[in-house]
């Protein structure tokens, strides 16, 4: 158990780091190359399109638990699960990316032939990485975790490639969008390759899906979508209403500023994400609620420390840090700062906590509850957004310390799935 933690900390670490990067090197080629109106104008155009990376509807986690839970289970076919799993996250991303490219594409003489072929890519791009997620969610079940993890730190490495080439060749944004989903493809199609070598699940070699194993599991992915689908409604939305009220620049000042807050963010997510193969055995398997609480709320420990330090610091030299972050591109503002950091900080502590519910199948009460958090949070952003930017962010901390209270709740009624 110890050495899996470890290889999954190490890889999820690497992980983590790629991403941060991804963020630290992307944001000043941007405003380098396009400037603070025409990035904010590219973020607001992609931020619907990335809402898709959740449309299949949470059967992704679900199965790729179950084949977790169930693997050393001689009575079941971790073959079989597999592809029901991946037959019904096509089946899901298909309906729900016909209807929002058939959308915009019926609206494409008021948003232009760009934004709908940006659409298109990145829509491809965010369904691509919905099949990455599930396959290498599913190698928890064989303890490869951490090589599966790898693949997909090195395929979001290149895109800092990809990206700086397409700026720096002057390539606009259908290139650019072009480009990100040619990259993700190849990775997808690289980490569906190698676990289709795995003998431990593919026994036959035979696709075959079990529709009553999909209507069994479908009421419990359709619960679950309701949590990542909430978080990222929480980052994508507000950047339309700020883009609305106030206009591309405040949305590139407003995200160049989250990207330096929600570092803590990052840090939480090497930790959850390790985690949740471990948690998995302790609490789905092995049923140890208590020993799964203890060893999240030690995780939570370290993320507070983290975070108390890192946000006075980020004050301390944040003037100079983005400064020369931005090549003086955007003025830095320590209220935004400080008021986006402790935003991240709750939000990094109460998606750590939820990992007891999420990682064992035992969420929909919590899920349910953060929904109902998130479109009531984002419905008063929307109404007070002529007040100013603080009163977004403040409405928005408010809802995360909502989210924080629910995911508290304990699986201890947990049923077997």
């Amino acid at each position: 158990m110890k050495e899996m933690l470890v290889k999954n900390l190490l890889a999820n670490s690497v992980n983590q780091v790629i991403t941060i990067a991804t963020l630290l090197v992307l944001t000043p080629l941007f405003l380098h190359y396009w400037g603070d109106q025409r990035y904010g104008a590219w973020l607001v155009m992609v931020s619907i399109p990335l809402l898709l990376a959740y449309a299949d509807f949470g059967s992704g986690p679900v199965f790729a638990n179950h084949l977790s839970l169930k693997m050393e289970d001689p009575s079941e076919n971790p073959e079989e699960i597999f592809w029901t799993g991946l037959a019904t996250q096509i089946a899901f991303c298909l309906l729900t990316t016909s209807a929002f490219l058939a959308f915009m594409f019926s609206h494409r003489e008021a948003t232009g032939n760009t934004q709908l072929t940006v659409s298109i890519c990145m829509t491809t791009y965010a369904v691509l990485g919905v099949l990455a997620t599930y396959i290498t969610g599913c190698s928890r079940a064989i303890g490869e975790n951490h090589n599966y993890t790898n693949i997909g730190t090195a395929i979001r490495g290149t895109e800092i490639i990809v990206t700086a080439l397409a700026l720096n060749l002057g390539g606009d944004e259908q290139t650019l969008a072009t480009s990100l989903m040619a990259n993700r493809a190849i990775g997808t199609a690289l980490i569906f390759l190698k676990i289709k070598t795995n003998k431990q699940i593919f026994k036959t070699g035979k696709p075959k899906a079990n529709l009553g194993l999909a209507k069994h599991l479908i009421p419990d992915s359709m619960s679950f979508a309701l949590y990542p689908l909430s978080l990222a409604l929480m980052l994508q939305i507000p950047i339309n209403i700020i883009n609305s009220n106030f206009g591309p620049v405040a949305v590139a000042l407003y995200a160049t500023t989250r990207t330096l807050a929600r570092v803590p963010v990052q840090f939480s997510n090497i930790i959850s994400s390790s985690l949740w193969p471990i948690l998995t055995k302790i609490i789905g398997v092995k049923e140890d609620l208590h020993g799964g609480a203890k060893i999240i709320q030690q995780a939570n420990l370290a993320i507070i420390v983290f975070i108390i330090i890192f946000i006075p610091s980020g004050l301390l030299l944040g003037n100079y840090i983005f400064n020369l972050w931005t090549a003086g591109a955007l003025k830095f503002s320590p209220e935004l700062f400080a008021a986006l950091g402790i935003q991240a900080g709750i939000s990094a502590v109460w998606m750590n906590s939820i990992m007891k519910t999420i990682s064992t199948n035992s969420h929909t009460r919590t899920c349910l509850t953060l929904s109902i958090i998130t479109i009531l949070t984002l419905s008063i952003c929307d109404a007070i957004a002529s007040e100013g930017m603080t009163s977004i962010i403040m409405t928005l901390i408010a809802g995360e310390i909502l989210m924080l209270i629910a995911a508290q709740y304990r699986p201890l009624d947990r049923k077997k799935s």
